[in-house]
């Protein structure tokens, strides 16, 4: 039993160190990549507004009135889904409306065909993705984002304690060390006189 709860302390403890890694290259990414340079920072804003914009009218627009309910804003999200996925698929089609004349343009009929079906397995894998996202969403709302969060905070403040940790016993073993060779070469110097 002693050895399994030493394991699983072992295993949180790498947790911990891990969380406290992680969160701060992707704070040093955000602050690199986002903050610091301002046009990456000003086109963040723009699209997080018109995602809220976005959201917002959408919520706005799912209303409950005389006991009926009305989702005017689950239809009008419906509605741009479909006008990207047609505006897709029209795109993909003006790609592979390339037809050859003959055996020179068979190169271009390849190019175009490869970049259609690019395009095609794109769409897929993030249409997967949008659907990864919207039950990774409704996961972490139903588990409760307060509790992810609460974890991820304990788990941060004990790497952060254990990095201040590491860095101060690694600081006072270098000086004690130091302090040794000193008395040493002390030691020697008061046998060589004598």
């Amino acid at each position: 039993m002693k050895t399994i709860l030493i394991s699983i302390k072992d295993k949180f403890l790498n947790f911990s160190d891990l969380i406290f890694n992680k969160i701060n290259q992707g704070a040093h990414f955000l602050f690199k990549n986002l903050i610091t340079n301002f046009s990456n920072f000003l086109i963040g804003i723009i699209f997080i507004l018109i995602f809220v914009f976005y959201q917002a009218i959408v919520e706005i627009l799912n209303f409950e009135m005389f006991g009926k309910q009305y989702t005017f804003g689950d239809s009008l999200s419906n509605l741009i889904s479909l006008g990207f996925e047609a505006t897709w698929n029209l795109a993909i089609a003006g790609i592979r409306s390339f037809s050859p004349n003959g055996l020179l343009g068979l190169a271009l009929e390849i190019i175009t065909e490869t970049i259609a079906l690019f395009m095609f397995l794109l769409g897929y894998v993030i249409f997967f993705l949008i659907y990864l996202l919207k039950i990774s969403w409704r996961l972490i709302t139903e588990f409760g984002f307060y509790n992810i969060v609460v974890i991820l905070s304990w788990s941060y403040l004990i790497g952060l304690y254990r990095y201040i940790f590491y860095r101060v016993s690694s600081f006072l073993q270098s000086k004690k060390s130091k302090q040794l060779s000193e008395n040493e070469e002390i030691s020697i110097k008061n046998l060589e006189s004598e």
